[in-house]
């Protein structure tokens, strides 16, 4: 049910808006979960998606 929904939302957004989507949810979740093994690894995934987004525009 929950990638079904996914599914959805990727289909009726902007490639655009999806990726800053991602980048913001990417950085909420890092916050969140701080001092956790795989905090680093979640903000190099936001920091990667935010220097994409910054070449779109």
């Amino acid at each position: 049910m929950i990638n079904e929904a996914l599914e959805n939302m990727m289909r009726q957004t902007e490639p655009k808006e999806l990726l800053h989507q991602m980048r913001s949810a990417a950085f909420a979740v890092a916050d969140e979960r701080h001092g956790y093994e795989d905090t680093d690894d979640l903000y190099r995934l936001a920091v990667g998606l935010a220097e994409i987004e910054k070449s779109w525009k």
